[in-house]
């Protein structure tokens, strides 16, 4: 994997606006069969254009990710595995500190609202190229989600954090069907983190 950033005040805009970029490739077999090791991801870049406020105070970034197709995959077991085809999204988000503490991020993602799968190590397991099911994998199409953080002081002891960390996920709209999803998990750290998420 590599990555670089770029800041583009050197180029006369202004100070804060930045390119950014990364790409992961790796290849590998199973040394006793010769096969592909299903695990590995295929090609990934992810390139953007972003700003953030010399003070600290807000900033957003346009990203492009763009994954190649699976290509090498180790059909011994499954003849007509599904390989995902390479895709491209666009996401946009942006986030305001508010105070020292207290920030919110808000998104809009999938713009072009593009139908795609990732291969995620092999996650999608035995689907083969015609199931009947192979949609319910889908990633999801154009959506907006936005979150509220909340970082207090450190615990009491020094180096230890302290308090209750909850996720708040609530009206998941796709495809016309409205659920809705509660969920809390509490931890010991400082932070408070309350997220929603929208198809629109």
């Amino acid at each position: 994997e590599t990555k670089g950033e770029l800041f583009l005040e050197q180029f006369g805009l202004p100070s804060g606006t930045h390119l950014t970029g990364s790409v992961a490739y790796a290849y590998g077999k199973d040394e006793e069969t010769g096969e592909p090791i299903n695990s590995i991801d295929p090609l990934k870049g992810v390139f953007g254009v972003g700003y953030s406020e010399p003070g600290g105070r807000f900033g957003s970034d346009l990203t492009w990710t763009v994954v190649a197709r699976k290509d090498r995959i180790d059909r011994t077991d499954t003849p007509d595995l599904y390989a995902t085809p390479g895709y491209g999204i666009l996401d946009l988000n942006g986030w305001v500190q508010v105070t020292e503490s207290v920030s919110i991020n808000a998104g809009l993602y999938n713009l072009t609202d593009k139908k795609y799968w990732q291969w995620s190590g092999g996650s999608l397991g035995t689907l083969t190229e015609d199931s009947a099911s192979i949609d319910r994998f889908s990633q999801p199409g154009r959506y907006a989600a936005a979150n509220l953080i909340w970082s207090p002081v450190a615990g009491l002891d020094i180096g230890v954090e302290t308090g209750l960390a909850f996720t708040l996920s609530a009206f998941s709209f796709a495809s016309s069907k409205i659920s809705r999803i509660i969920s809390a998990a509490a931890s010991k750290v400082s932070r408070l983190s309350v997220s929603v998420g929208s198809n629109i």
